[in-house]
């Protein structure tokens, strides 16, 4: 498999041949950094694999061990992998499971540097060019990455608008729509959590007020969110069941006054 990707066998612990020899004349590595001139080399491993099943732990078995080294390579060579990669997944190509692919990427000296965010840019953009938002969600969650897209980002940047900013300017405006919509549930969330445990534990209603504001604040929520929200957490509150209506009354009241201004 070492031979498609580089047109030569590498010696054990090592990526790239540190003398060149004899090399074959058709590989990756060697070939023009666009799709038409990558694809075929996707085709012809997946014509091989299906003739040979046995080599696909080795197609998995390289692909970790390039991933793992993207360090080595010049950036045109990354950039010919990334493309590779997504290619394979778009063609469905065995032996490679996500995590092969995402997992490898997380080691902290390749991501300090940004080569796995360079990396990971060139995939989406290549992938996203024949295949969904959908799709590559559904990727990205085989991968266990659907969640934890700013560990692709250096430590210094792990930011929502650090990741709004670098995947607007790169086109994926699609997937910061998606992370922007996640990272609003997952806020959502919280502040509905925070509010329940106060309601339950009969704080007092300004304290409550004041933290629910302060949350809001920091959220960026908009006003019809949070009267929804405001509204879904107070009647969940409201213990319906075994109480008279005057009682039912009093109740909704009491949380209802979280809704003034």
């Amino acid at each position: 498999m070492q031979v498609v990707f580089i047109g030569v066998r590498t010696q054990p612990g090592t990526i790239k041949p540190e003398e060149e020899g004899e090399r074959h004349p058709y590989s990756l590595i060697d070939c023009a950094a666009q799709r038409e001139a990558i694809l075929p080399y996707v085709l012809f491993i997946q014509k091989t694999l299906r003739r040979r099943p046995f080599l696909i732990k080795s197609l998995e078995n390289v692909m970790r061990k390039f991933l793992q080294s993207l360090e080595f390579f010049e950036e045109n060579e990354r950039q010919k992998l990334a493309i590779f990669t997504a290619l394979a997944f778009s063609q469905k190509l065995s032996g490679l499971p996500p995590e092969t692919v995402f997992q490898p990427l997380l080691k902290d000296n390749l991501v300090a540097k940004g080569i796995v965010l360079s990396f990971i840019t060139e995939f989406f953009k290549e992938y996203l060019k024949e295949n969904s938002l959908d799709d590559l969600i559904a990727l990205l969650k085989k991968g266990k990455m659907e969640d934890n897209l700013l560990e692709f980002f250096p430590s210094g940047k792990r930011t929502s608008e650090a990741l709004s900013e670098h995947f607007t300017k790169e086109g994926l405006t699609s997937l910061v729509e998606y992370n922007d919509k996640k990272m609003f549930e997952v806020k959502l969330k919280e502040i509905k959590s925070t509010l329940t445990t106060m309601i339950n534990e009969e704080a007092e209603i300004s304290e409550v007020t004041e933290v629910v504001k302060q949350q809001v604040k920091d959220a960026k929520f908009p006003d019809i969110e949070v009267v929804r929200m405001l509204w879904d957490v107070l009647m969940e509150a409201v213990q319906w069941s075994g109480k008279n209506q005057q009682q039912n009354s009093n109740s909704a009241l009491r949380q209802g006054n979280l809704l003034q201004p």
